[in-house]
């Protein structure tokens, strides 16, 4: 490994989450994965449970966070798979979702992200795993979920970095300083062999998530209809997408997202943007 890219990885060990003062290591945390759709362009529904047994629906077992996502059952055509536990501060992940609330409105439930616009289920499942975070191991995420990779150039690991950084605090899930504001990107582009694409990425990021912004902002004063806010979040990423894949070619295309430069994305889920209120009251 390059000196460059020894300091790239050492600059991001400060995305790992130190444990509070007095931790309550009471339980695990277990995060699963499924299909969203029947079709290959669409990126996994992802949640977590403080159980490893799949659920049984419509009523899991507690403590279930459904992310802004159904119970879904095993034994169907969209099977749960399991994609990693660790142990956990349950009292620390209560605090930064509500659990056993089936609901798609922003608020406790969905870690305060509004969905599409501060992340997906991706990042609030990721908000509830930091509770697996300890002093010497950072915690675990959803990152073998299909399309994630994408999902966290778009949103980062945990959605809008001020509206976290509250949350954090909140419910005393302390963590050293980003070194700065593309931090999730430098590992990205650290784990992809990429670093000398940074530049090119770093602005296409940053011109995505103004565009995000703006849309956003148009859902949220009742401009947009929640399904045309969907549609034109997925339109934005993809013509992201298309303009990295111009820039950087198929092949670290495919290294960066580990998904196929020529194929579509769908991120933002329309039935479930269409359940969620999206103008503030």
């Amino acid at each position: 490994m390059t000196k460059f890219g020894r300091l790239v990885l050492a600059a991001t060990l400060s995305l790992v989450f130190l444990s509070p003062a007095i931790a309550q290591r009471d339980g695990q945390l277990s995060a699963f994965a499924n299909r969203s759709a029947g079709l290959m362009h669409w990126a996994d529904h992802t949640w977590v449970t403080d159980f490893q047994l799949r659920p049984t629906c419509p009523t899991p077992q507690a403590d279930y966070w459904y992310s802004a996502g159904d119970c879904h059952p095993s034994g169907s055509d969209k099977d749960p798979r399991p994609l990693s536990s660790a142990d956990a501060d349950l009292g620390v992940a209560k605090c930064i979702a509500r659990p056993n609330e089936h609901t798609f409105n922003p608020g406790p439930a969905t870690a305060r992200i509004v969905y599409g616009i501060d992340g997906v289920c991706h990042q609030i499942a990721n908000r509830i795993l930091a509770a697996t975070g300890t002093r010497d191991e950072a915690p675990i995420t959803v990152a073998g979920a299909r399309g994630y990779r994408i999902s966290r150039f778009v949103y980062g690991e945990y959605g809008t970095a001020s509206q976290w950084a509250r949350l954090r605090a909140e419910c005393a899930v302390a963590a050293v300083p980003f070194p700065s504001a593309h931090a999730d990107l430098f590992a990205m582009t650290a784990e992809s062999g990429l670093q000398g694409k940074m530049t090119i990425i770093e602005k296409e990021q940053d011109l995505l998530r103004r565009r995000i912004a703006e849309i956003g902002r148009r859902a949220k004063s009742g401009e947009l209809a929640s399904r045309e806010m969907a549609d034109q979040m997925n339109d934005a990423i993809n013509a992201s997408l298309r303009r990295l894949a111009s820039m950087l070619g198929a092949g670290d295309f495919q290294r960066l997202f580990d998904w196929p430069a020529e194929q579509e994305f769908v991120l933002v889920n329309p039935e479930v943007a269409a359940r969620v209120k999206y103008e503030k009251p």
